[in-house]
């Protein structure tokens, strides 16, 4: 589904999708984005164009896998995502998952793998992935304990522990998809979204 709105010669379709499911990160709210997209509209020659626009303002996209006409593509602010790897609970926590490069190359090419040995199940995804998009270590750690269920709140994450923090953090996203999506539409470019950081 696009955005409504505009969509000159110059934009893309894969730069609507990245306004409008990326848009904490791209405001420097968030450490990543995971996005499902389309083969057609995520050819490497867009996601390179992108990567270009984002270049200087420390983002990076990374795809993850392809399957089933779809790219899962990580979009994520290398300098945040570092900063999380290197938190010692976080890299005990992954360690128990096999990982044992913290480096932000090394942690993607093995979430990546374990994308790829996932890629037989319906809609499965290492339950770890949460760390790598910023999610509270102790919600991520409760979804796991408690198989997805039982949540106390449930938003752009499933919520277990500090539900009026959560609650702020998603309205914080929600605003920052709503500015950037209507700066879009009135004419701003990807890279003229992204904050530096």
């Amino acid at each position: 589904m696009f955005l409504k709105g505009r969509l000159t010669q110059e934009a893309m379709p894969i730069e609507e999708y990245l306004v409008r499911y990326a848009a904490p990160t791209l405001a420097a709210c968030k450490v990543a984005n995971l996005i499902s997209l389309p083969t057609g509209i995520s050819q490497p020659m867009d996601l390179s164009h992108c990567q270009s626009c984002l270049a200087f303002s420390g983002i990076e996209i990374q795809q993850l896998r392809e399957r089933k006409g779809r790219r899962l593509i990580y979009i994520y602010r290398r300098s945040a995502l570092d900063k999380l790897l290197q938190d010692r609970e976080i890299q005990e926590f992954l360690s128990g998952f096999g990982y044992v490069d913290f480096s932000c190359e090394g942690a993607i090419r093995e979430l990546t793998k374990r994308l790829s040995e996932d890629s037989t199940l319906p809609a499965s995804f290492p339950h770890e992935i949460g760390i790598f998009l910023g999610y509270p270590l102790a919600d991520v750690r409760a979804f796991i304990t408690h198989q997805g269920k039982d949540a106390r709140l449930t938003g752009e994450w499933k919520v277990y522990n500090n539900e009026e923090d959560a609650q702020r953090t998603f309205s914080l996203y929600a605003d920052c998809r709503n500015k950037l999506t209507s700066l879009f539409n009135q004419g701003l470019s990807l890279s003229e979204l992204s904050v530096c950081g």
